[in-house]
């Protein structure tokens, strides 16, 4: 559940990180194999490996002219490749033309290279979430809380998953980021509204909480077995119950309230949802959860485009962005 460290001393630290590469750069170092297909020679007979490169920075394309069939077989998607070749630039875009492929040795890599982290402070965070525990007034949900947080193995992935494999909050710590911008949002709406705000933080807390089951992050952010099979949501509320059944005195009424914010959070039975929101606590937890992916999603083209007018197409969002004018 962990990503490891090496000892510093036993490390081949990265010199250059994929948006760093200028054409013309020579490359020697370990990068993610993301992608990988065999493409037909379009002059001759035969095939070239056609790969995606990728570390914590971004992504580029890269191609092995030779003998691309034989090194297809001897590496693995999601597995760290020791690389040397030279960039070039094809349609407009920066591509590896690879003299070697392989895969990378212990103490050629080291795996936070390849995983991207968030800017906040994890460890931050997870002291405001605690503080919004203690503000818990039912003294059943406040143990329920202390009880998850307090265990050290779940406190210790919550602080460090991501939020998901792609589109919004990608990346280490993540998740809690997610969850704590979500309590926030919630926590607002209980004040404008006549909401059961301990039940409604309760749920905004653990409402991803089986995302530490679904991700698996090593190398590269990945989905489980268990997260393929089952999804977060099953795997959240599967936790829960478990939990629950644990506490002597937990009302049967608020286990299943509570069992129902977690299972209506994406909505609809199209993103997944066994059930949609049937309680105006659970119809908030939705609506938080889905504004602060969206937002997210629309911050982070903004930040992506660098300048003001139209962005380029994002396909997240299927559109452009209006980003202002420099006069304006």
């Amino acid at each position: 559940m962990t990503c490891g460290r090496r000892e510093e001393g036993h490390i081949h630290r990265k010199r250059t990180y994929i948006k760093d590469l200028q054409p013309g750069a020579r490359v020697a170092g370990s990068f993610v194999l993301k992608r990988k297909r065999l493409d037909s020679f379009v002059s001759k007979e035969g095939s070239f490996l056609n790969c995606q490169l990728g570390d914590r920075t971004g992504e580029i394309s890269a191609v092995l002219w030779d003998g691309g069939p034989q090194v297809y077989s001897q590496v693995e998607e999601g597995a760290p490749v020791w690389v040397e070749g030279q960039v070039g630039v094809y349609r407009g875009s920066p591509q590896i033309v690879l003299d070697t492929l392989r895969q990378a040795q212990a103490g050629e890599y080291d795996p936070g290279d390849f995983l991207p982290t968030g800017d906040a402070d994890p460890d931050k965070i997870f002291q405001e979430i605690e503080d919004v525990v203690e503000s818990i007034g039912n003294p059943h949900l406040q143990r329920l809380l202390r009880h998850i947080l307090g265990d050290e193995q779940v406190a210790a992935a919550f602080r460090q998953a991501p939020g998901a494999k792609g589109m919004h909050h990608a990346y280490l710590g993540g998740l809690i980021e997610h969850t704590w911008n979500v309590v926030r949002i919630c926590d607002q709406m209980a004040r404008i509204y006549p909401l059961d705000r301990d039940l409604l933080l309760t749920g905004a807390i653990l409402h991803d909480i089986g995302k530490l089951h679904e991700y698996v992050w090593d190398v590269v952010i990945d989905i489980s077995d268990e997260g393929r099979l089952l999804g977060h949501i099953v795997m959240a509320d599967e936790m829960l119950c478990r939990v629950i059944d644990d506490l002597e005195g937990f009302p049967a009424e608020l286990k299943l309230r509570l069992r129902h914010l977690l299972i209506s959070h994406h909505g609809q039975y199209e993103w997944g949802s066994p059930r949609r929101p049937k309680m105006p606590e659970a119809c908030v937890l939705h609506q938080a959860d889905l504004m602060d992916a969206e937002v997210f999603k629309f911050v982070a083209a903004a930040k992506q485009s660098g300048s003001k007018g139209w962005s380029s197409y994002d396909r997240a969002l299927n559109r452009m962005l209006y980003l202002g004018r420099e006069d304006g």
